[in-house]
């Protein structure tokens, strides 16, 4: 079964990964929408190494 999805507009280092983490920890992918590649990059593999699956 494909796990629910959650999708942070403006994903950030801050609140977005707060909320980013918690939806994964509860099972759900993650999508994360933000303008520096770079910087959402970053994001994406923090949450990776984590074991949450994660999109963008």
């Amino acid at each position: 079964m494909t796990p629910p999805l959650a999708v942070i507009v403006g994903a950030g280092p801050n609140l977005g990964l707060a909320l980013a983490r918690r939806f994964g920890e509860d099972d759900h992918a993650v999508a994360l929408v933000a303008r520096d590649g770079d910087h959402l990059a970053g994001l994406i593999g923090e949450l990776r190494a984590a074991a949450i699956t994660t999109h963008a």
